[in-house]
């Protein structure tokens, strides 16, 4: 079995995104790029 995981960020003035992306399973992580005007990642874990 291998995990894939899909990451996203966004921002948290983007309350309906961050609720979309986490009822389709997202959870939030820790900063895991360079992007200094989102201020909320989350990562999808999808295990194949």
């Amino acid at each position: 079995m291998c995990t894939i995981q899909k990451y996203l960020d966004t921002l948290s003035s983007s309350k309906c995104a961050v609720h979309l992306h986490e009822k389709a399973g997202f959870e939030q992580t820790e900063r895991y790029n360079d992007n200094y005007t989102a201020d909320i990642f989350m990562v999808l874990n999808l295990d194949k």
